[in-house]
């Protein structure tokens, strides 16, 4: 069947036309995986990704036929691929700076995006804000609230607050994770509100005196505009 016809059928609901695609497609794109230098364990993963977004991409847009299919998939695999690897080479980068020991935890800057690092190494913005006095004692309070934050959090839990820190978008954060946009934006927003209803036990595993700097730091914070916690209902 030509690309055309089969775009047409997919759209139309026929689930054969959505076999056909799976299965012409996808040894196509792990064996390009294979060739733009995606691993072994993660090629057939990181096709079917693409072949799944592509095509809901299409069937959405009802009037676009890629002039050659092939090469348009195989573009994305190769995009997905780039991004993929420069996560990895960051995350990389960050681990070879990392491991600080601070009362006893260790903060592991890799888990932080480089705002984060600038203000408080591994604090969610949506805690704090810049202490504009008595800057040692607040960086010091950040540290050590960032290590009490995240001995909590699962490794994934980190990897999805790296992301957000970040500013991955929501779509981007689900296509990695392999989950519908809905999905990874209800999981981002239970996210947050863990991180928000974990705050009080968090300081309170800090010494009175960090105590006191941490909640001079909330309240100045209470002084600014609130980030929303909700993400966009839609992409």
């Amino acid at each position: 069947m030509h690309s055309v016809a089969l775009l047409s059928a997919m759209r139309a609901g026929d689930l054969l036309a959505w076999d056909e695609y799976h299965e012409r497609f996808r040894p196509l794109l792990v064996r390009y995986a294979r060739k733009v230098g995606v691993p072994a364990w993660l090629a057939l993963e990181m096709a079917v990704t693409v072949l799944d977004d592509v095509a809901w991409r299409l069937v959405e847009r009802k009037e676009y036929h890629p002039p050659n299919l092939a090469g348009y998939l195989c573009l994305a695999l190769r995009r997905l691929a780039l991004l993929t690897r420069r996560a990895e080479s960051r995350r990389q980068r960050y681990v070879t700076e990392a491991s600080t020991e601070l009362h006893g935890d260790l903060v592991v800057r890799s888990l932080c995006s480089a705002d984060a690092l600038r203000v408080s190494e591994g604090i969610p913005r949506l805690f704090l804000t810049d202490g504009e006095d008595d800057p040692d004692s607040a960086r010091e309070a950040r540290r050590a609230l960032a290590a009490a934050f995240l001995v909590r959090l699962s490794d994934d839990d980190r990897q999805l607050l790296t992301w957000m820190e970040e500013a991955v978008p929501c779509r981007q954060i689900a296509l990695w994770l392999g989950l519908a946009y809905d999905t990874a934006a209800k999981r981002m927003t239970r996210l947050r509100r863990r991180l928000i209803a974990m705050t009080p036990d968090c300081i309170g595993s800090l010494s009175p005196e960090l105590q006191r700097h941490v909640r001079h730091l909330l309240t100045a914070a209470d002084t600014q505009p609130t980030p929303s916690t909700q993400p966009a209902t839609h992409p």
